[in-house]
């Protein structure tokens, strides 16, 4: 009874383990409750819990399953041979097209859970989910096998292969891919191949999160297995002694040793089937046939134009309108396509076969190859916990933890732990192409009874060699041969489709592939050797194999030579039977598009299409490989996918242009081709159609760009091709305040003013209110990370909380939300009572209104409120019916609806934001754009500056030096320079130009200017957007794959208010008071911030997952928390501290001008921070309780973090854990320049914004903001400029009179 839980035998018995079945469930449960009680003890119901939880595991899986299609179509845009690795990414990838309808056919069954325990790899070869080939019988390999033969499992399941191999994710190197480019296979080379190997990734091993070499946002889940034996750590660890570099083996430089990345999902394994097929069940356009075996393909001509296949002992007649894609893998494929007359011309005459296209199918064979039996035996105490099947029968403790929590030795890729890549000509070099692989696992063969059988030994050969082994504890190394010269060859044995073909690998043909691997067994024998290895124990196990020793004494190159061809253990990396190539290829059997040569209507993507055998195992380039295809495919039939957003948006662009309506016929006859395309699909999701590769960090290939009319432009005046030497005026950044001031200081046409900025400028997709949380990863953004905080940011990709900073002439107003507010009364007043004389409530508020034009309905005749300034400033048209709900509770709590920017009461209100018409406002369209005509405004994008040029003598700012287009150049000042450079720009601008502590500018040996106190003070605003409601009512929420469609983009662009207006679902403004508060009476403390769902409303199948990606939120944790109500109908209201108490602080990381400087937030240091935070959390949890919300059946959401499972849910204590799991800045950072009087320590510049001790510089940003205020930063930025701008008017003007 043990067994049967702990090894998948039985499965057969259970076809398909279709867990949803009672009749299994009730027997599973029945087993579980009688191994329990025979354990004997109290803690029966342990176990029990465990196995629900296992079970339920299973359950959920089972309904992810794509559903087996029991009535198919007699036609299809697409057919796909085979739910393998390759098959399962292309009917992902094929089925985004709605139009499309694809079928993928799969001989096997539905993969199950018990499949899914990583430890148990070994085990699927027993299953019917293995083909179970053989090779033909040779003495020179596999001698030591039952019959010579060597057994090659291959996947018969939805999965293909991912569900029996081990799991590892190697990529191969550099070399590989360029070497197939330059057997002329154009668009393979490692550049090219190297954005799909990302794409597939959801990385997640933060040690090697590299976003040159790794992706984040795919469908494969890669980690490290959450185990590691004792052994495997020394084996590491010996290897580094020897000299090898411990690195990221699909980094750049893969040779050297390394922990195994898995296709693993916490401690799971990750199949193709449960990566790219389980999301997205729901697709209509996508039929799966299960248990249908394709017997061949129909031809007319040379044409392939549909399949003949067998499913429950019925043949079926299934069309292609486009193509069928043979992903059968490298046995499968080339046997189908020569059943089907495409192959050998003689071979298929001698069966028989009509001959349709004479190819090379079936040669070119090749396949990885590891010497077997290489054991180690290590000290009998050297692990805690054994992988051995009898100690586990004995601790079914470790099975039941996994069953839990997928932890522990379960979680083990088949024992496989680790690997060492090496050049053995050059073992060490770390840029070296590999040629031998150094496989770990941390067992032997003695690990189970069944292995022998697995691997197919001759019993009496394997008792004669393995049985002294014992019980000892052991290890293994497979000397893996990476880049074997000897090929195969796959044959017909039969036309009969159901008959085994013949496999003849031809391993050991070239004699130097198995020197290579004797090579690599004494390189395994050297690592076992080291110090690290010897203090476990280890000795190398040294009975001999008989036969071998005929051909020398044990450890012997003759002898391993033996050995490795008596125990030929296949890596099951079986590939090239239908080599791809360019036209001059005899060999080639596909082209470098994979179009099988002389066939129409006819691709192979699989394994079976690698020309040269990678040095990697060889799943990761299949799913790549698949990758590719697929938008190969969408190219070929004139559907660009991949498409960027700058590039869906042209669409709108001139739809908008030609004045047309989305009428059939009315305007694709002039449009160019790939946009024209665009109209085949209109009601694909907007995020998609929009985002779908989100590129809008677009840079013109050429200055003929056709795309580059989107960006905006700032040529300079009167034809002039540079920058003048000497201005009035510099200003280094065009962000809300630059753009401001640059505004007004030109209304002066007596003086002359350059803006200098790092970034671009603006494109049209930035318009667009409802994709600005893509904007957050964009070259729009300065992609600022907070220094690591214990305890805080714990959810976040590596536990660092994201700090974007805009980069582009507008700054953060062309990637942030829009929410315009300015601050209550009494934060002004008492900046004023500290010293700061111009700054209260009444002085600032003429300039609020001054920058502001209004149009708020209900406010049109405020006092409080301009009409004729510059930034537009209005509601948002688009609301969902939650907004009321907030407003109205609101109302019964006590919090009135108000223009919460009016100085009255507290209260809430609709979102006021700068936008016209439904689209963004930012600060260049309000302050630029309107004066780009004036001759004495020169505006420099792209160019960034380095240092503020200051005379050491008289201490005076004469100008700045700044880089663009990699050249230095040198602008000089006539009157002032002004920084406006941002929170974090400004101040690190500032200490590298000399002014700063004294004692941080000498440590990296900056000459000292001023000693000032810069970037030591900084606050930040701070939110909790993870208490989430779901709703019971439909439609009432946000739900981005439902309300974008190409629709909703025509009516934003002709009305402005379909959900595309929507600034990130953000509806309402609240502002409370709790009971923690320390804050005076008239200032609140926390801001309320009412979405229209919430962190979930943009997941779901081919959604953006803009905002959670946005805030840089582990998918992981993520998942965990919220993945049960993705996409589901909910409301949110994110609390943000307005005044905490916590200070943070910035400093240099170097003198150099292009690194980071580095940022402490010190989140929720201070306890009345964490205090107010959970009170807001309790006053929205009132709010969610009143009637207004409860008619939509508002629930709290239970989010499982698991740094917090040990907390009850919904104490102070659990909302404090997940507030330092889930807590992010909403980039309101300021006060690193503080303003301040000169008896103020704190203090960089004086209430006139001037540096104190220097003269002719300024800062005008939120960097002098010097202490918190009641407002997002945006609105009083512009406010600082605009006040900035007369300040500095009166000053020039007043000197000029005088002169």
């Amino acid at each position: 009874m043990r067994i049967a839980i702990l090894r998948p035998a039985p499965i057969p018995n259970y076809p398909s383990l279709q867990m949803r079945h009672p009749t299994w469930k009730s027997q599973a449960a029945a087993l579980l409750v009688i191994v329990s009680c025979l354990r004997g003890g109290g803690a029966q119901f342990q176990p029990i819990r465990s196995f629900m939880h296992f079970l339920n595991d299973g359950v959920n899986q089972l309904e992810s399953e794509p559903p087996d299609q029991p009535n198919l179509l007699k036609e299809y845009d697409f057919i796909i041979v085979g739910a393998g690795t390759a098959g399962c990414v292309l009917a992902n990838r094929l089925s985004e097209i709605p139009d499309w309808k694809v079928l993928l056919i799969e001989a096997g069954q539905t993969e199950n859970f018990i499949m899914d325990i990583p430890l148990l790899a070994n085990y699927l070869q027993f299953t019917s989910a293995n083909w179970k080939y053989k090779t033909k019988p040779s003495k020179k390999y596999c001698a030591g096998f039952e019959n010579q033969q060597c057994n090659w499992p291959r996947g018969k399941v939805v999965g293909g292969s991912s569900v029996l191999n081990y799991m590892i994710y190697t990529r191969g190197a550099k070399q590989d891919y360029d070497n197939w480019s330059a057997l002329g296979n154009e668009g393979w080379s490692y550049d090219e191949v190297l954005p799909y190997f990302k794409k597939i990734e959801n990385f997640n091993i933060p040690s090697f999160d590299n976003p040159k070499y790794h992706g984040k946002d795919g469908y494969l889940s890669i980690e490290h297995a959450p185990f590691r034996s004792t052994k495997s750590k020394a084996w590491v660890k010996g290897a580094k002694q020897m000299g090898f570099t411990y690195g990221d083996h699909n980094g750049p430089n893969p040779s050297g040793v390394s922990f195994l990345q898995l296709s693993m999902r916490n401690g799971t394994r990750h199949s193709s089937s449960r990566a790219y097929l389980h999301p997205i069940n729901k697709r209509n356009n996508l039929h799966l046939a299960k248990g249908s075996m394709v017997t061949k393909l129909i031809m007319e001509g040379k044409k392939v134009i549909g399949v003949e296949m067998e499913r429950l002992n019925q043949k079926y007649k299934i069309l292609a309108k486009k193509e069928v894609l043979v992903s059968g893998g490298a046995i499968n494929s080339p046997q189908l396509l020569m059943l089907s007359g495409i192959g050998p011309e003689e071979h298929l005459k001698s069966l028989n076969i009509p001959v349709v296209q004479d190819l090379k199918v079936g040669y070119n064979l090749m396949d990885h190859i590891a010497a077997g039996g290489l054991h180690f035996i290590v000290g009998q105490n050297t692990e805690t916990i054994s992988v051995r099947t009898e100690y586990i029968m004995n601790h079914l403790e470790i099975v039941f933890q996994w069953m839990q929590s997928h932890k522990g030795p379960l979680s083990l890729a088949g024992g496989c732990e680790a690997l060492v890549f090496l050049d053995l000509q050059d073992k060490f070099n770390t840029t070296a192409w590999p040629d031998m692989e150094l496989l770990f696992i941390t067992g032997g063969l003695n690990n189970d009874p069944a292995l022998p059988r697995n691997f197919g030994f001759d019993e009496q050969i394997f008792s004669e060699t393995f049985s002294s082994l014992g019980k000892n504890e052991a290890f293994m190394i497979f000397p893996m041969l990476m880049r074997p010269k000897s090929t195969g060859r796959v044959s017909l044995k039969s036309r009969n489709p159901y008959v085994h073909p013949t496999i003849i690998p031809n391993y050991f043909e070239y004699p130097e592939d198995l020197q290579k691997i004797v090579e690599g067994m004494k390189v395994a024998i050297e690592i076992a050797r080291q110090p690290a290895m010897k203090k476990i124990g280890t000795r190398l196990y040294d009975v001999p194999i008989e036969e071998c020793l005929k051909h020398g004494p044990f450890g012997s190159d003759a002898y391993f030579a033996c050995q490795a061809q008596m125990f030929t253990f296949t890596i099951y990396h079986q590939s090239g039977t239908c080599k791809m190539g360019p036209a001059g290829d005899p060999a080639a059997v596909v082209d470098p598009r994979l179009r099988v040569r002389g066939v129409a209507g006819l691709r192979v993507v699989d394994a079976s299409v690698i020309p040269v055998i990678p040095s990697s195992h060889t799943n990761s380039p299949v799913y790549m490989i698949a990758e590719k295809a697929a938008d190969m495919i969408k190219q070929d039939w004139h559907i660009n996918d991949t498409m960027r957003p700058k590039d869906r948006l042209t669409l709108a662009w001139i739809l908008l242009t030609l004045r047309t309506t989305i009428g059939e016929g009315e305007f694709t006859e002039n449009l160019p081709d790939n946009v024209r395309e665009q109209r085949s699909y209109p009601q694909t999701p907007i995020i998609d159609m929009l985002m779908q590769s989100v590129a809008p960090n677009y840079t013109p290939s050429s200055p003929n760009d056709i795309f580059d009319f989107l960006r905006d432009s700032y040529p300079l005046p009167n034809g002039l091709k540079s920058p003048l030497k000497e201005y009035d005026y510099v200003i280094v950044g065009a962000g809300s305040a630059g753009c401001a001031l640059a505004s007004r200081l030109t209304e002066d046409p007596g003086v002359t003013v350059l803006l200098l900025e790092a970034g671009r400028p603006e494109q049209v997709p930035t318009d667009v209110p409802a994709i600005a949380p893509w904007f957050q990863f964009t070259d729009y953004v300065w992609p600022y990370y907070m220094e690591r905080q214990p305890n805080m940011c714990l959810g976040m990709r590596n536990k660092r909380c994201f700090w974007p900073r805009g980069r582009a002439v507008g700054g953060s107003s062309v990637i942030n939300y829009m929410i315009y507010t300015r601050g209550r009364p009494g934060d002004w007043d008492r900046i004023a009572k500290d010293g700061n004389y111009g700054w209260s409530y009444s002085d600032v508020l003429k300039y609020y209104m001054k920058s502001e034009r209004s149009n708020l309905r209900g406010f049109e005749y405020s006092p409080y409120r301009g009409r004729a300034g510059n930034l537009n400033v209005e509601f948002i048209e688009y609301k969902t019916p939650l907004i009321e709900s907030f407003l109205e509770a609101g109302r019964i709590l006590g919090r009135p609806t108000v223009d919460y920017n009016a100085p009255e009461e507290m209260g809430f209100g609709y979102v006021q934001a700068t936008v016209l018409g439904g689209r963004r406002v930012s600060a260049a369209k309000a302050f630029l754009h309107p004066y780009k005509n004036r001759t004495n405004l020169h505006i420099l994008p792209v160019s960034r500056v380095t240092k503020v040029l200051i005379n050491p003598e008289n201490k005076q700012a004469y100008g700045v030096q700044y880089v663009r287009n990699k050249l230095n150049y040198e602008v000089h000042a006539r009157r002032e320079v002004i920084l406006s450079a941002g929170p974090i720009a400004s101040p690190q601008l500032l200490m590298l130009s000399g002014i700063g502590p004294k004692e941080q500018l000498a440590k990296h040996g900056i000459p000292l200017i001023e000693d000032l106190p810069v970037g030591q003070t900084l606050y930040d605003h701070i939110t909790f957007p993870g208490l989430i409601y779901t709703l019971n009512t439909t439609r009432v929420s946000l739900i981005e794959n439902r309300e974008t469609t190409l629709n909703t983009v025509v009516q934003w662009l002709q009305f402005g208010d379909s959900a595309m207006a929507s600034p990130g679902a953000v509806e309402g403004i609240g502002y409370i008071k709790t009971p923690n508060s320390k804050e005076p009476a008239d200032i609140p403390d926390i801001e309320l911030i009412s979405i229209g769902g919430s962190l979930v409303s943009d997941g779901g199948e081919g959604a953006s997952k803009g905002v959670r990606r946005g805030m840089t939120i582990s998918e992981k944790v993520f998942d965990e928390a919220y993945g049960s109500i993705d996409a589901t109908e909910t409301w949110s209201a994110f609390p943000m501290l307005l005044h905490p108490k916590s200070t943070g602080y910035l400093e240099l990381k170097d003198n150099n001008p292009f690194s980071f400087p580095r940022m402490y937030g010190n989140y929720l240091t201070e306890r009345v921070d964490v205090s107010e935070f959970v009170a807001s959390i309790r006053y929205i949890q009132k709010m969610a309780s009143t009637e207004p919300f409860q008619r939509y059946g508002a629930r709290l959401h239970q989010p499982r973090f698991s740094k917090c499972r040990k907390l009850e849910f919904d104490s102070d204590e659990y909302w404090e854990c997940a507030l330092r799991v889930l807590a992010v800045s909403l980039h309101h950072q300021i006060a690193t320049c503080r303003m301040g009087p000169p008896s103020d320590p704190r203090a960089v510049v004086d209430p006139e914004l001037r540096v104190y001790g220097v003269g002719g510089l300024r800062v005008v940003d939120s960097s002098v903001i010097p202490r918190t205020i009641s407002a997002h930063t945006n609105a009083p930025a512009i406010m600082i400029g605009e006040k900035a701008a007369d300040m500095i008017k009166q000053k020039w003007s007043f000197l000029n009179k005088g002169s």
